[in-house]
């Protein structure tokens, strides 16, 4: 387990990182992963930014957090080529890719 970056506080007071959550809602989970409660992963957004946790994750772990947002932006980036592309990204450098 990893450092939360920009930390979304679930209702039922759970908390996972942002990109992890719209995963989540990408696969149109809808209750927490931990608890169950109903509808928790459904109705966060950005108004559930632990913006305190945030600031001290930042002061106290600041080489986690540079880690998770270098993470996060790679994994953004390959969300966004294979959208981009319609093909799925390998990390294999033994594949082809095939036009």
């Amino acid at each position: 387990m990893s450092v939360a970056w920009k930390p979304i506080r679930l209702n039922c007071k759970h908390v996972f990182c942002v990109r992890c959550l719209i995963k989540a809602q990408r696969k149109r989970m809808v209750h927490c992963p931990v608890c169950r409660q109903t509808n928790s992963v459904q109705q966060a957004d950005a108004s559930n930014l632990d913006v305190s946790m945030m600031n001290f994750l930042k002061l106290y772990f600041p080489k986690e957090i540079k880690e998770k947002r270098k993470e996060s932006s790679k994994e953004q980036a390959v969300e966004e080529m294979e959208a981009l592309t319609g093909r799925q990204f390998t990390n294999n450098p033994d594949a082809c890719l095939v036009m």
